[in-house]
């Protein structure tokens, strides 16, 4: 049995004063990054404290100084003011720092994925008993998935995140797949079930996912890179006519401007507003390779560089969102572009204070 020890310290902020607790397994310094986003600071270098005394929460304590002052896990903005990063940034870092990620150099004309290569990847199920596993994800947090809104408005609700699998009829290839329960749901506010845009949900977990060799997230894209390139996987069909996939696949795409894909949202009654700069557009130059049906939800990510190969320590970084298409392989599908609602993504999986006041749905 593992047994937990907690250290217990009475902290005085102004006239009140507030019992917060130290997990002695869980030893952070000033600086460093706590689970939550916030920052190990000194009680005086951290504004926001007497607010989150005030509502009730209690502080964790990281450690203490060397002047035996309190460093408290402090909240923060999204954007820190001191290093500019935000707080995807920072999570990808840490989880980069302790997790070191290698990628396996090496969907329509898909390639097959190899064991521990994308341990992000996460299957969408519906069902109680007999699951039907209809949508692709990522995982991006202990708790949480990114997919895409639609997935949520086909009929029946979500209930089910696979991760860890490569593929799903069988037992025996080099994978280690982990069921969890969705108990919420979350749609950006603007999202339209009869239009295409802002095609973006967050799926909540029962439960915290235990990092491994075969489970792991991906990063979020914060600020777009000058790349003509870019991978996307799932577990959808194979051809236009064919059956969605049991094995995760990946595919080798072009990112292309939203001008060359035009013609996508010419009388396509769900985009009254064709294409817009939250969307993304990828394919491949005279077709046969592109993501189709069952791959929706599933992430649009970038190549390691080459940098990060040499490094071999790394987390890959999601830019898109699989979203729709027309003829799956003949021409280019649209993606939810990450980097316009990394805000968003960011004040529900690593909400300022540790609460998130943002309307979700329950299972």
């Amino acid at each position: 049995m593992l047994l937990h020890c907690f250290l217990v310290v009475c902290v005085f902020v102004g006239l009140a004063s507030v019992a917060v607790v130290q997990d002695k397994h869980e030893r952070l310094y000033e600086n460093d990054l706590c689970d939550d986003g916030s920052i190990c600071k000194k009680i005086k270098d951290c504004p926001g404290i007497t607010d989150l005394i005030q509502q009730g929460l209690r502080p964790k304590v990281c450690s203490f100084a060397s002047d035996e002052s309190v460093v408290l896990c402090c909240p923060t903005t999204t954007v820190d003011y001191k290093t500019d990063e935000t707080i995807s940034e920072k999570m990808c870092k840490k989880y980069t720092k302790t997790l070191c990620l290698g990628y396996v150099p090496n969907i329509v004309e898909g390639q097959t994925v190899e064991p521990k290569e994308l341990p992000f990847m996460a299957l969408i199920g519906y069902g109680r008993t007999t699951i039907a596993w209809k949508c692709g994800g990522s995982l991006i947090s202990k708790r949480y998935v990114l997919s895409a809104a639609h997935c949520n408005h086909n009929g029946e609700n979500a209930t089910w995140v696979r991760l860890g699998e490569l593929d799903w009829k069988s037992n025996s290839d080099d994978a280690r797949p982990k069921d969890y329960q969705i108990v919420a749901y979350i749609d950006h506010p603007q999202y339209n079930p009869n239009e295409n845009y802002n095609d973006i949900t967050l799926y909540r977990l029962d439960k915290d996912v235990e990092f491994n060799l075969y489970i792991r997230p991906i990063c979020i894209n914060i600020a777009p890179r000058n790349e003509t390139k870019a991978v996307a996987a799932g577990w959808g069909r194979v051809g236009v006519v064919e059956r969605e996939s049991s094995k995760l696949l990946k595919v080798d795409l072009d990112l292309w401007t939203l001008d060359k894909c035009s013609n996508l949202s010419i009388n396509n009654v769900r985009l009254p507003k064709n294409l817009t700069d939250d969307m993304m557009c990828a394919g491949t130059i005279g077709g046969g390779a592109d993501t189709c049906s069952g791959d929706s939800g599933g992430p649009l990510f970038y190549a390691p560089t080459q940098e990060q190969q040499d490094n071999e320590c790394y987390l890959l970084s999601q830019i898109g969102i699989t979203s729709f298409g027309t003829q799956c392989g003949l021409e280019p599908a649209i993606y939810t572009n990450v980097v316009a609602y990394h805000q968003w993504i960011e004040s529900i999986v690593w909400p300022v204070n540790g609460t998130s006041d943002l309307l979700i749905w329950e299972n």
